[in-house]
């Protein structure tokens, strides 16, 4: 399983849940700022987490992480200027 790491912040996340917990977020707050999703433009699962990709409603770009036997949100932070693959691509912005 993994654990939050130095590159997240635990973060308090309102999510839609219909037939299970966090099938999506809908808000989260950075500090206490609140921000409100406005699209989910990427959806993974790994064992024992759920992570999406999300546009804010100001705009923002963030990834959204649920730690599902921690039950615990975090942001997970993007590293610029760094590509860890090896393959010589740029890394996201």
């Amino acid at each position: 399983m993994e654990v939050p790491t130095i590159d997240e912040e635990r973060v308090s996340v309102e999510c839609y849940s219909g037939s299970a917990y966090a099938e999506r977020p809908v808000s989260f707050m950075v500090g206490s700022e609140c921000h409100a999703v406005k699209r989910i433009t990427k959806y993974w699962r790994e064992p024992g987490l759920l992570g999406f990709s999300v546009i804010s409603q100001q705009g923002g770009s963030y990834h959204l992480v649920y730690y599902e036997q921690l039950d615990t949100w975090v942001l997970r932070r993007r590293r610029r200027g760094v590509n860890r693959s090896g393959d010589g691509a740029q890394p996201e912005e």
